[in-house]
């Protein structure tokens, strides 16, 4: 009896001991207490019921320390506590049983348990901490295994806390995880304190040996300050893209190296593939493992994570980037531009120069991407006014002052979303454009030369028609006035569109711009409601009279028609119930 009873003074006393002793924490917790204020705020410690917390956030983003700090400010309010540190990694390989053992070893302060199988680790965990009011804590938890094994429903006594950090939102709402602090990057000023501490020992940066020195001198005295702690980051970001699989993995790279801070309706419609029929669900995987957000619908994503992405791209082919999957950094694209020197393992490319230079291209520079999906030119003069081939897998031309006058007879590229050729000197789109049912964005203003817009009822998804400035337009197909989808249509300063179709029913469209058309003399009749459309701009054309169907115009709110050669007849808009803005201020004569 006296030796049980020694034996359980000992645990006591050992849990005591355990319940006071303070985990490690960071040698600066600079802007640390708001976050623990906030997270025992949602903890509510000195409640009876059960509450478990989510800390999410991005890797490397401090949620370890702010789980430390937290244990540390609340642990003795306990019978007992444990902090289960690394569970994605030591549950691998059968570790769940080890991380059973030590959560009992820390809230018993035994060492004596021994558990040969995961039920077994659960029931001895029900039986013995069923009426202990615990602290638990476990960290980086990646699988809902591993909740269901270490921190089930109704498993500990009254008032216990739970709190689980993790990269990913989805796995806490799987398991009924409600209160979730989402960890958020570090105010400027306290980034600046943190950087300067860690870095100079003191609050603020020295910079006096920095003045007056040059640009060259002061890169590589900050490449010498974070070359190891950029390494050590890029191993904790690179544990959550090994995490993800294949097609979610690809998005990633795809976001790092080409859609960042685009439109996330816009990036998912391009993504949208043979291999890939829902990257909706890549995205939202990336967003609840904190790898990218998403502010006023655009997707963002931190720098280092993109320099990430980027840094697996060239790892693929450190030497040859022609055989990598994707280019951005200038002197590659141009070496493969210059020496043909691209293959089928290109997916895309974005041409981005330091300032705006010529590339010359030749007649094969694209024959060998035979899967190029992507080719984005932001300020490069492509000259050469001949290719032989481009990729029928392209989802993306944004190539802005193309000196292309054809596209190649064999182009047919059936999953191209986003056509844009400005300033171009296309003169015709050719009939492998006819039947592009997935193109939703079609802009070729300023194309001097182009002089007809051919059928175009084979693009069904169509939402913008941009063809703004073609002043050698005579022709617009009569399909274009069918298109259920478009939302703009902008034929503004087409000085010699001619040809207009006579009638319309667009009952998706919001916008139709036909300013600066002088030779167009009529307005298409509108032959059912188009409720949508809220702008009309006709002002400096040669129309001459509105038709009666313009009443069905019926959200139509601002009417453009100033500087008109000729007086239109505007006696069916004046009983326009809805115009809201109604702009008509002719140059030869006054409204009647």
């Amino acid at each position: 009896y006296e030796a049980k009873f020694i034996n359980k003074v000992v645990e006591e006393i050992s849990v005591q001991i355990l319940n006071n002793t303070y985990l490690d924490g960071p040698a600066y917790p600079v802007g640390i207490v708001p976050c623990v204020t906030d997270v025992n705020k949602l903890l509510g410690v000195d409640g009876n019921g059960h509450c478990m917390v989510g800390i999410w956030g991005s890797p490397g983003i401090g949620k370890t320390t702010i789980a430390k700090a937290v244990h540390n400010s609340i642990a003795n309010k306990f019978e007992g506590s444990c902090f289960l540190a690394d569970v994605r990694e030591k549950s691998m390989y059968g570790g769940l049983i080890k991380l059973q053992e030590a959560l009992l070893c820390q809230v018993l302060g035994s060492i004596n348990f021994q558990l040969f199988s995961l039920d077994k680790g659960i029931n001895v965990i029900k039986n013995r901490l069923s009426r202990k009011r615990i602290l638990l804590i476990l960290d980086d938890v990646n699988q809902l295994d591993q909740l269901e094994k270490l921190a089930g429903t109704g498993w500990f006594g009254k008032g216990n806390r739970v709190i689980v950090t993790t990269r990913d939102r989805g796995l806490l709402a799987r398991h009924g995880i409600e209160l979730i602090y989402e960890v958020k990057k570090l105010a400027h000023r306290d980034a600046l304190e943190l950087f300067s501490m860690i870095s100079f020992k003191r609050k603020e940066p020295p910079g006096s040996h920095l003045r007056n020195q040059k640009l060259e001198y002061w890169d590589a005295t900050l490449r010498s300050y974070e070359a190891d702690p950029y390494l050590d980051i890029q191993k904790i970001l690179r544990t959550s893209y090994d995490g993800l699989n294949y097609h979610v993995q690809q998005v990633f790279l795809d976001i790092a190296c080409f859609f960042k801070g685009e439109d996330v309706d816009y990036v998912t419609q391009v993504l949208k593939g043979p291999k890939l029929n829902f990257p909706e669900n890549c995205i939202r995987v990336l967003v609840e493992n904190a790898i990218i957000t998403l502010e006023c619908n655009m997707i963002l994503m931190h720098d280092l994570l993109e320099q990430m992405g980027k840094d697996i791209v060239h790892e693929e082919s450190p030497n040859e980037p022609g055989k990598r999957s994707r280019l951005w950094f200038h002197e590659d694209v141009r070496e493969v531009l210059d020496d043909n020197s691209g293959t089928n393992t290109l997916k895309g490319i974005i041409v981005n120069l330091p300032k705006p230079d010529e590339i010359p291209l030749n007649a094969k520079c694209f024959s060998a991407m035979k899967n190029l999906e992507f080719f984005i030119n932001h300020n490069a003069s492509l000259s050469g006014d001949t290719v032989d081939y481009l990729s029928n897998k392209l989802r993306v031309i944004d190539w802005g002052n193309c000196e292309l006058q054809y596209l190649p007879s064999s182009f047919q590229p059936k999953y191209l979303v986003l056509f844009s050729m400005p300033c171009s000197r296309i003169k015709q789109l050719g009939d492998g454009c006819k039947n592009l049912a997935k193109l939703m964005s079609l802009n070729l203003t300023g194309c001097k030369f182009l002089a007809k817009i051919p059928d175009l009822s084979g693009m069904e998804n169509l939402k913008y028609l941009t063809l703004s400035g073609c002043k050698s337009l005579i022709e617009v197909d009569s399909s274009i006035g069918f298109h259920d989808k478009l939302a703009t249509l902008d034929l503004s300063r087409c000085t010699n569109l001619v040809n207009f179709p006579p009638m319309i029913r667009l009952k998706s469209l919001e916008m139709l711009i036909l300013s600066g058309c002088k030779r167009l003399e009529n307005f298409p009749e509108i032959v059912d409601k188009m409720d949508s459309l809220r702008g009309l701009e006709i002002q400096e054309s040669g129309i001459r009279e509105l038709p009666s169907s313009i009443a069905y115009l019926s959200g139509l709110e601002s009417l453009w028609a100033y500087g008109s050669q000729r007086v239109p007849k505007t006696r069916h808009i004046t009983k326009h119930d809805k115009l809201g803005n109604f702009i008509l201020s002719w140059i030869k004569a006054a409204f009647s």
